[in-house]
């Protein structure tokens, strides 16, 4: 059950796939000891990953810089690991935990990552390329804000600064609890 964090992080988001049940399930139990046996160290880790990376990163990269689609996810994985819940898919995680904690917190996260998402989407299709932050195209900007039900790139714009500061929020209130 040795290993380091970020090794964690990634194995918890790992599926066993085999036509051999066992096989499946001795896999699957070795890989949960090690991602739900975690130092007492864990969360101080996952904030020094977080800080290295958005230390790399533009501040228009809503995926990797605060107040991105990392927070979410790093907050995500931690409370996944800590509170022992199986499964990889971020949103469900978020939601069954809006279920346990009845927090404004969790709701806010939803929203934040559903937008984000969303955004990352749009820039995806209409912009062809795997990109994380908002084109500086005007025409892309207008286009995307339509797509995503804004009237004007300027609503749009306002909508993804208002989430960015409130996922940069979130992320300091988890890093305080």
């Amino acid at each position: 059950t040795k290993g380091e964090n970020w090794e964690r992080l990634i194995y918890s988001k790992a599926r066993v796939y085999s036509f051999y049940p066992e096989l499946k399930k001795k896999l699957k139990d070795v890989i949960d000891d090690f991602v739900y046996q975690y130092p007492e160290n864990f969360k101080k880790n996952i904030i020094e990953m977080r800080k290295k990376i958005v230390d790399n990163f533009p501040a228009e990269n809503f995926k990797k810089h605060m107040g991105g689609i990392m927070d979410i996810e790093f907050i995500a994985e931690y409370t996944k690991t800590v509170r022992k819940i199986k499964g990889s898919n971020y949103l469900n995680l978020i939601r069954k935990m809006q279920k346990v904690e009845k927090r404004d917190f969790w709701k806010e996260l939803e929203n934040s990552y559903l937008f984000l998402r969303k955004l990352e989407n749009n820039i995806r299709l209409l912009h062809n390329s795997y990109s994380s932050a908002i084109p500086e195209d005007k025409i892309l900007q207008k286009l995307i804000a339509l797509k995503m039900n804004f009237k004007t790139k300027e609503e749009l714009f306002e909508n993804y600064f208002s989430v960015r500061e409130s996922v940069a929020r979130l992320w300091e209130e988890f890093v305080r609890e």
